[in-house]
């Protein structure tokens, strides 16, 4: 209905209107829809391509999220370090290991490599991948690293069989005085499990009960495992 209206009252040809409407598709999931009325875009800017970007990456649309990042290289629209963050998460999600390296050479070219979220998504992609030699060395070299790069070295050591890796390099977290959130004890109490650290998984189980981090079902899940 808000199409029609933006049709019938002659404003098709108003680009941040359809930058919403199609943005607003994709957060109700007519991802389709959203590819139509891009196609359908009399002209094409920065602006919608990365809301679309960060849309579709942000409610799990990765393929689309890939191809609206060729569409802003075939129109040479600089991307930036918010779309190169939902670029990499996209190709982590399909675990394409060849468009996830090719999206790091453009974030070297483009002078994007010390942004903070950047390498975040990098850390998070090679260690979905299985390159954790790689996602360590890049972790290893952040001169800021967030939660969420920690987050995502301890979840891929973890996630990959490397639990005592895991539970390392949580200790040096602890150590440089790092605060964690719940993310992190979910990864650090699946490795407990699986090296049967019971007194680290017994602190984590006091820290939460002192703490303020909210006992969600799935930090609850991985406690009683």
């Amino acid at each position: 209905q808000v199409h029609a209206h933006i049709i019938t009252t002659g404003r098709n040809h108003h680009l941040p209107l359809l930058t919403k409407l199609a943005t607003s598709a994709i957060c109700s999931g007519a991802i389709l829809y959203a590819q139509k009325l891009f196609l359908c875009a009399p002209t094409v800017d920065g602006f919608l391509l990365s809301s679309l970007i960060t849309a579709a990456s942000k409610f799990h649309f990765p393929l689309q999220t890939v191809l609206f990042y060729r569409h802003m290289l075939a129109r040479n629209i600089s991307p930036t370090n918010y779309t190169y963050t939902s670029v990499i998460k996209a190709c982590a999600q399909l675990q394409d290991p060849r468009t996830g390296r090719v999206v790091h050479c453009h974030v070297l070219t483009n002078g994007f490599s010390l942004d903070q979220f950047v390498q975040a998504a990098l850390v998070s992609f090679y260690s979905k991948i299985r390159e954790l030699k790689f996602a360590r060395k890049m972790f290893d070299e952040m001169p800021q690293k967030s939660i969420v790069s920690w987050n995502s070295m301890i979840s891929g050591y973890e996630q990959n069989g490397f639990a005592d890796e895991a539970i390392m390099l949580f200790a040096k977290m602890r150590e440089l005085g790092v605060q964690f959130d719940s993310a992190t004890l979910v990864s650090v109490l699946s490795a407990c499990a699986d090296t049967g650290a019971l007194e680290l998984g017994s602190w984590v189980h006091d820290y939460v009960k002192s703490s303020p981090i909210s006992l969600d079902v799935v930090l609850g899940t991985a406690l009683i495992n």
